[in-house]
């Protein structure tokens, strides 16, 4: 332990705050696979994810994983949607863009 580590308490052993528990760590960008997004849940540390194009095309996917329908996600990531008033996709040929 240097003299900078005894006058700060933080020796090798020390923990950082993440590691501690205390800050969480979200993720968010391009998620399409619950597989690796339970991956990383499990193994990486991440506790959140943010999938804000996936739900905009899709605002059911969340239901549909939960009961099983682990299909892949129909966003293209081409950021379309927040062009939209309404922030609608605009592969929804069903839905009205104005």
């Amino acid at each position: 332990m240097t003299a900078d580590d005894a006058s700060t308490g933080l020796g090798k052993e020390s923990k950082t705050p993440f590691e501690q528990g205390y800050v969480t760590c979200g993720s968010d960008g391009g998620h399409r696979s619950l597989d690796i997004m339970n991956g990383l849940l499990n193994n990486e540390g991440i506790s959140h994810f943010g999938m804000a194009r996936p739900v905009i095309c899709e605002p059911d996917l969340l239901k549909k994983w939960e009961t099983g329908d682990f299909t892949a996600p129909k966003c293209v990531s081409c950021n379309q949607c927040f062009t939209t008033v309404g922030k609608c996709c605009i592969l929804d040929k069903h839905k009205t863009h104005s």
